[in-house]
């Protein structure tokens, strides 16, 4: 198990065995050593294990940013994503799949759209394959909470999306494994209102 904790501004892993004991301890610190929060945590079949979050990198406000660890606790390669409009860009959650890919989603500041849902797809060596960016009705706040990725390398995504009429809805999107939309989801929620 991996556990997140933020210590003196960078990401603090630390792995532990199923009886407790200290396996061990990486930092990462982005460059410039700028902030950096850790949000969500992963691992693979392989034994590694993958952090993201955001980073507050100088004349970007905030960036995605992704570290892979190997079982041993080194780390392999780190990746950012900044967004369109330079603005904040906060990883929430993260997947694998059964071939070493990973996936970050998050919400990303859009140039004239607001908060977008932005997902990433990077392959085992950290080299970005893909990235989709979903902009809801409302042009407005889209927060993925949660991914996951299918046994055929299917991704959703699920999270709130502001409606231009509705007020905040439930949206889920499925991308098949190359990045293509398959199918987006809306659920006006009665719960949350409308404008």
């Amino acid at each position: 198990n991996a556990n997140l904790s933020r210590f003196n501004e960078d990401f603090a892993t630390v792995k532990y065995s199923d009886s407790g004991a200290e396996q061990w301890r990486a930092q990462h610190d982005s460059p410039g050593n700028s902030d950096d929060f850790a949000m969500a945590a992963t691992t693979d079949a392989a034994g590694n294990t993958y952090i993201t979050g955001y980073t507050t990198t100088i004349g970007t406000t905030e960036d995605y940013v992704t570290a892979k660890f190997n079982a041993a606790g080194e780390r392999l390669w780190a990746a950012t994503y900044n967004g369109p409009s330079d603005g904040h860009d906060n990883a929430t959650a993260i997947a694998t799949d059964r071939d070493g890919n990973v996936y970050i989603t998050g919400f990303s500041d859009g140039d004239t759209t607001g908060n977008d849902y932005a997902t990433i797809k990077y392959d085992a060596n950290g080299t970005e394959m893909w990235v989709q960016r979903y902009d809801g009705s409302g042009s407005s706040d889209d927060e993925p909470v949660a991914i996951a990725v299918d046994s055929i390398g299917a991704v959703y995504l699920t999270g709130t999306s502001l409606g231009a009429t509705t007020g905040n809805d439930f949206v889920t999107i499925k991308y098949d494994t190359d990045g293509n939309e398959m199918w987006v989801s809306r659920y006006d929620n009665p719960a949350f209102g409308s404008n």
